[in-house]
């Protein structure tokens, strides 16, 4: 069994994907298994990785380079990718990222010495050339105040700088779309897990790139990408009522339905979306301004929209 597999959905990123690929094939640990999932591409991404992996022969009997029949998007590839995976512990890594060469050994040592499900590291978000540090720094004792973190937005939205015990996966429920998919992912992630740790150094560089669909702007991309995150989201609130968690994290579960709302909000404005706007969630109504877990500025917003959407 390898120590940790890594799960790497490829779609036209052929600018990017030998960065990502050397700084994979580069790492100092040994035992991993990588999964590229070629979603059909249309670009030369797949022949630049068979070229890279060329120049890094001791790697070619860890690759797996799969093709999918169709285009199916990154919930269905990752999904395939842990369906797949037959590490210890999973993490994924987008192909337009790269990661530091120590990136997955530390984060095994830390996995195994704590005995830790999960373990997260810091990350750096590049915008053009600049570098930026982010740190994601939490309560490792306590799984309520993770829990609370990740419903309320304040962090543990993102798989690609968590190392995962694969056990974890098992019988979870997958999202079905881009976005909001590794917030889906995590909230079942973290109530799984026994222990969770944090390794403060930041190993993970995240590419913000202003082409990719959660950048979009058209009307029809906006409600697509809204769909997405609402139908994301109902997936983890169906995890969360089959655990019997909606009593001890009622306010922050409304604070997360109420993030639906805000996503229209701030991405759209037209008639339709408005609509949408009071279709999802109707039973959030002025609660949401004695919720401490929403800030002043954002509930002053909600009620000028429901002002705007609603009353008019």
């Amino acid at each position: 069994m390898p120590k940790v597999s890594v799960i790497v959905p490829v779609y036209g990123v052929e600018i990017y994907i030998e960065r990502c690929a050397r700084s994979l094939f580069e790492q100092t640990l040994d035992d991993i298994e990588y999964l590229f999932v070629d979603d059909c591409t249309p670009d030369r991404s797949i022949e630049i990785l068979r070229q890279v992996l060329e120049e890094y022969p001791q790697r070619k009997p860890q690759v797996v380079i799969h093709k999918m029949e169709k285009n199916s998007g990154q919930a269905v590839v990752r999904k395939w990718g842990i369906q797949s995976a037959t590490g210890e512990y999973v993490i994924h890594c987008d192909s337009d990222d790269w990661v530091d060469i120590h990136m997955y050994e530390k984060l095994y040592i830390r996995a195994k010495t704590t005995d830790a499900d999960i373990v997260i590291c810091d990350y750096y978000k590049v915008l053009g050339e600049e570098i930026q540090i982010k740190q994601r720094i939490f309560d490792n004792s306590s799984k309520k105040a993770l829990m609370t973190e990740i419903l309320t937005g304040e962090q543990l939205n993102t798989v690609w700088n968590a190392l995962v015990r694969r056990e974890l996966y098992k019988d979870i429920l997958f999202p079905v779309g881009a976005q909001a998919e590794d917030k889906t992912f995590m909230i079942q992630l973290i109530w799984r897990a026994n222990k969770v740790d944090h390794v403060v150094e930041p190993f993970y560089y995240y590419r913000d790139n202003p082409a990719s669909i959660s950048n979009a702007v058209s009307v029809e991309s906006t409600i697509k990408r809204f769909w997405q995150y609402k139908n994301n989201q109902d997936i983890a609130l169906e995890y969360l009522e089959k655990e019997r968690l909606s009593c001890i994290y009622n306010r922050q579960i409304e604070a997360y339905k109420f993030s639906a709302k805000m996503f229209l909000y701030y991405h759209c404005n037209n008639a339709k979306c408005k609509k949408l706007w009071n279709l999802t969630y109707p039973e959030i109504r002025f609660s949401v301004l004695f919720n401490n877990y929403i800030g002043l500025k954002v509930k002053i917003m909600y009620l000028l929209t429901f002002i705007n959407y609603v009353m008019k």
